[in-house]
């Protein structure tokens, strides 16, 4: 059993689901500075990057989720 197959978006809520472009990927990241899980849609990563650089960090740390059928 893999945990990250109900991972969900700490912004929106959701589970995104797999990368189409890369099925044993969650599509969406995981930002290795906050630990957050960050889903592609572009709404998401705008409130998480404009929450990031609130707090002074304005790195791009996205690590993929990989995901284990």
């Amino acid at each position: 059993m893999n945990l990250f197959t109900q991972q969900t978006c700490d912004y929106c809520g959701e589970n995104p689901g797999f990368d189409p472009r890369n099925p044993v990927l969650w599509n969406g990241f995981l930002d290795a500075d906050t630990k957050n899980h960050v889903c592609w849609k572009h709404k998401c990563r705008r409130e998480h990057y404009q929450k990031k650089m609130e707090n002074g960090k304005v790195t791009y740390s996205e690590m993929p989720v990989q995901i284990n059928r």
